[in-house]
């Protein structure tokens, strides 16, 4: 390099590029309970799964898969956190069951 401060100047405008990036892409989440339509297991090649099948906010169902440990077939709830990405598609991921 012979300019190094070309390099310098270059490489705190990358670093601050990459600092709003960061900021941009945080997703919003928020605990919430949804009432359980259903517990799914399912056994394939690679291993058994489990799944809830709830009600959104909506009322349109949606499916999550948890742990097969858990067993929810007699809990009327489920702990949910809801986040929602850039292009504000939701995403769930299972917490409990009560």
């Amino acid at each position: 390099m012979d300019k190094p401060k070309v390099f310098i100047i270059a490489l705190i405008l990358m670093g601050l590029v990459l600092l709003v990036l960061l900021m941009v892409s945080q997703r919003s989440e928020q605990t919430m309970t949804f009432p359980i339509v259903g517990q799914t297991s399912t056994q394939s090649l690679d291993g058994n799964r489990r799944f809830l099948t709830l009600f959104d906010d909506q009322g349109e169902p949606f499916v999550v898969p948890i742990p097969m440990a858990k067993d929810c077939s007699h809990a009327s709830h489920a702990q949910i956190i809801k986040g929602v990405s850039n292009s504000n598609r939701p995403h769930y991921q299972f917490v409990s069951c009560r």
